[in-house]
């Protein structure tokens, strides 16, 4: 709980509230597959049509959860699809 109201504190934007979450969630052990799946699940956007939200969160991203964006964009297109993720 104490990662969630420190990250509302200090995000001046949903998406950087996503991000710091998902970071202070990977720090905390969670695995990254199921972090990312849930902010970044193929399925989920494909479902709610959220492309042009994209931009945002992946800046976010890059800013608040290096951990999360350093996994992420490691992996390739293929191992993206395989585990769900939105493929870019």
């Amino acid at each position: 709980m104490q990662i969630v109201e420190i990250a509302i504190k200090e995000s001046k934007t949903p998406a950087e509230l996503m991000a710091r979450v998902a970071e202070g969630l990977a720090k905390d052990g969670v695995q990254i597959d199921k972090i990312i799946k849930q902010i970044l699940g193929q399925g989920w956007v494909d479902e709610h049509n959220a492309y042009a939200m994209l931009g945002e969160g992946f800046d976010a991203l890059k800013k608040f959860a290096p951990t999360i964006w350093n996994y992420y964009s490691k992996l390739t297109p293929d191992e993206r699809k395989e585990k769900g993720f939105y493929c870019v």
